[in-house]
């Protein structure tokens, strides 16, 4: 399918990659694996752009399948200046799956691709003739990707989404809970060093990444001391082997709890029992490990 555009954006737009909410399945992904093959080419009767400006003269998206494994990433071509940008994806096998020529002044471009197949694709690009590479890892754990140019120079790639996993023990759950068992969570390295944590917090709670829960924490249940807490940064593939793990098909509906008035004073989480006692696992994003998280 061929067809031609010219856009004019009337300011200057900002395209923030930013972690999004953490316990969300975040499930945008297409309906369907493949893209349909485009081409676009733009003659627009001048090569000059002016501020807030983009220009796409061409624009080819391989009919491909991208997949649908986990929810849709996509590119950001942005400049902060004037450039003329020329960028090519290719998947890990090596084949050209989309191509972009334009011109940009100050302003961005959505490119029209979406990724839901983990995966480094390689990006390369051409800024005003300069030749630049990066790679786009796609997964959980990752924001959308970017070629972002500006007065410091260009930078290409995906971001590795940073949060920080919180464990606390409780004294008991919502009957709407079936909690997951330690043999399981263990298996998951994350929650593995996290339940590590814990247990040096409740012998010595002095280090940053042991929180000692304020008197007021809880309406109805037992004594705040009884509920210690430990924090432990993830990013990248650690943060989406996490989230992952949280809301993977059939684990949601039996082990997430979500707020309740039925239940109050309960904590927001992933509940898992180990040896007759209760715990809520709780995935925060952007909070530094020593930063109070949940209801705290």
């Amino acid at each position: 399918m061929n067809r031609r555009r010219f856009i004019k954006l009337g300011g200057y737009l900002s395209f923030a990659t930013a972690a999004t909410g953490c316990l969300n399945d975040r499930d945008n992904a297409p309906e369907n694996g493949t893209r349909g093959a485009r081409n676009n080419t733009e003659t627009s009767g001048t090569e000059e752009v002016e501020p807030g400006e983009v220009i796409v003269r061409e624009e080819t998206v391989a009919e491909s399948p991208y997949g649908d494994d986990i929810p849709a990433k996509r590119l950001r071509i942005m400049s902060t200046k004037k450039a003329s940008v020329e960028v090519t994806v290719r998947n890990p096998d090596g084949e050209e799956i989309y191509h972009a020529e334009m011109s940009l002044h100050g302003s961005g471009e959505l490119a029209d691709i979406e990724i839901g197949r983990a995966g480094d694709y390689e990006i390369n690009a051409a800024v005003n003739s300069e030749e630049y590479e990066g790679t786009w890892r796609v997964g959980r754990g990752f924001t959308d990707a970017s070629v972002q140019v500006t007065d410091d120079g260009v930078e290409i790639g995906a971001s590795p989404e940073l949060g920080t996993l919180v464990l606390t023990r409780m004294s008991g759950h919502p009957d709407t809970v079936e909690p997951d068992t330690y043999t399981n969570v263990s298996e998951v390295e994350p929650f593995a060093r996290a339940f590590d944590r814990l247990d040096d917090c409740i012998q010595d709670d002095s280090p940053e990444h042991c929180i000692h829960p304020p008197e007021d924490a809880w309406e109805r249940l037992d004594n705040p001391d009884d509920h210690p807490t430990a924090t432990m940064r993830v990013r990248g593939r650690e943060f989406g082997t996490v989230l992952g793990y949280m809301v993977e098909s059939g684990k949601e509906s039996a082990n997430l709890y979500r707020r309740d008035s039925g239940y109050p004073g309960y904590m927001e989480g992933y509940y898992i029992e180990r040896d007759g006692e209760f715990y809520v696992a709780y995935l925060s994003s952007g909070l530094s490990a020593s930063q109070p998280a949940g209801p705290f």
